[in-house]
């Protein structure tokens, strides 16, 4: 997708949205979700030992070892916060933006799994993080333009402006469930019938979403329909764990007030601590990473310096051969396609999120509805 104004999103794309800040996760198609197959999930190949040389690294905890009694618990989880692991400050210590994906600290900060195109500016993670896309375009482009992302990522959720959910399903309500169905949607407001549309964060929030239907899987429970959901989740010392590589290609975007960036990302990865003592429970420290194709990032240039410049498109012309330039040295993973060894194809990608359980989805809105990026903004003329 090439940058532009006033432009409607493609319901294909649409099944997660964040309208003031997302990661949106999506692959909707003409037909309904559970109407076709997931690709095979690789079960000989599970997360927590795909680097067992190094249990050191930041990997997913492995599953439980006994089977735990199954349930039908459902919670709605709310996203109130969202880092994107952007700090300087914090990259060499307690990096926890991201998980290790290629059985590598880095200790001098250049990739090891591939051939990098650049080996000049590379930081080292802490934890052996990897998120190039955080640190080698994101990072550079922000100190250029001046914009404080993170700050109005956060003002925008903590105000309900938008909230991606992520729900949770079949659950046992233990820190023990060997299997967890998993989807993420996306809110558009709060709809509480006493009128109130800030959260509370109190557990008593009604979330409006963007959906096609109720799941019939579930019925009169009000759980949104999603293709970016699976049955390949579980629950292992309190840290649920969702293994989403089967959802290819898993589509993401992330937006910044009405700018939008496109994602196709593999091999995406989600798990955080849900704090089951508290009322309402939380997840925190919930990591979602992945890896971007360079060339569908290099395609989006234009559109990462719309979010930079909030939508400001003289602006956003001026930064995006600054973009390309950014793009064509953060590869630093193989895509799932690639066979090593081999020139790096892909950027790591990583987010963390903190969410808190809401009440339950009272209203979908169609996908149809997703509302235009950019569709305010002032046409460039020189």
């Amino acid at each position: 997708m090439t940058a532009r104004s006033g432009s409607r999103l493609d319901a294909r794309w649409a099944s997660v949205l964040l309208p003031s800040i997302a990661l949106w996760a999506a692959c909707t198609s003409l037909t309904h979700a559970d109407e076709y197959a997931a690709a095979p999930q690789p079960s000989d190949n599970p997360l927590c030992t795909l680097c067992a040389s190094r249990p050191d690294l930041r990997h997913p905890p492995c599953g439980p070892t006994a089977p735990e009694p199954a349930g039908d618990v459902i919670v709605v989880f709310a996203m109130r916060a969202l880092d994107l692991g952007i700090r300087a400050s914090g990259w060499q210590s307690g990096y926890l933006v991201g998980f290790d994906q290629d059985c590598s600290d880095r200790p001098d900060g250049v990739p090891t799994s591939c051939t990098p195109r650049s080996t000049a500016g590379w930081v080292e993670l802490g934890n052996g993080v990897d998120n190039s896309l955080a640190t080698r375009v994101i990072y550079p482009l922000i100190q250029d333009t001046g914009t404080d992302v993170q700050g109005e990522i956060n003002k925008s959720l903590e105000a309900g402006a938008g909230s991606l959910l992520l729900i949770v399903d079949s659950w046992n309500g233990l820190p023990d469930d060997h299997q967890v169905g998993v989807r993420l949607v996306a809110a558009t407001r709060v709809v509480n019938s006493d009128g109130r549309t800030t959260p509370s964060w109190e557990g008593d929030d009604d979330w409006e979403v963007f959906a096609d239907r109720w799941d019939p899987q579930f019925p009169g429970r009000n759980v949104p329909d999603a293709t970016a959901k699976s049955k390949d989740g579980y629950v292992s010392g309190g840290v649920l764990v969702w293994d989403a590589r089967s959802i290819q290609p898993f589509r993401a975007l992330l937006a910044v007030g009405a700018a939008n960036i496109e994602l196709d990302l593999s091999n995406v990865v989600l798990y955080g601590q849900i704090m089951t003592y508290q009322q309402p429970r939380q997840l925190i420290n919930s990591v979602m990473g992945g890896v971007w194709s360079s060339f569908l990032a290099s395609r989006n240039a234009g559109a990462i310096a719309q979010v930079a410049t909030r939508c400001d498109l003289c602006a956003a012309k001026q930064y995006t051969p600054e973009v390309e330039q950014l793009i064509q040295d953060a590869p630093d993973m193989l895509l799932p396609t690639s066979k090593p060894p081999g020139a790096c194809d892909a950027i790591s990608v990583g987010f963390l999120g903190s969410y808190v359980e809401a009440r339950k989805v009272a209203r979908i809105v169609p996908l149809a509805d997703v509302p235009l990026s950019c569709p305010n903004a002032a046409p460039c003329t020189r």
